[in-house]
């Protein structure tokens, strides 16, 4: 396993994520090319930040496995389910979902 850090791109579709920003690795907008480019420099020209990072993600990383993955999903899914109400209307599932903590 590589002890390197990483340069993330966001994206708000993720269902789980390991990494923290500043920690692991460097997290920047999808659509932000310059940010990238600048996240990638930034590594390039500190080997002690690059370093810190990396070891960092290593030691995270260790702490994950496909049985804890599949923990996760699993309990996303029971939250979700415990919500549903199969006697609510769409229009009353599109609100209980939208505001949270709404019974």
């Amino acid at each position: 396993m590589s002890s390197l850090p990483t340069v993330t791109l966001a994206n708000h579709t993720s269902l789980i994520t390991g990494r923290l920003p500043g920690h692991h690795g460097i997290l920047v907008r999808r659509d932000d090319p310059v940010s990238l480019a600048s996240a990638i420099n930034l590594l390039a020209d500190d080997r002690g930040l690059c370093a810190r990072l990396g070891a960092a993600g290593r030691v995270a990383a260790g702490s994950y496995s496909w049985d804890r993955v599949v923990e996760q999903v699993v309990g996303v899914y029971e939250e979700s389910l415990s919500r549903f109400n199969p006697n609510r209307t769409k229009e009353e599932e599109r609100v209980h979902y939208a505001i949270p903590g709404l019974g």
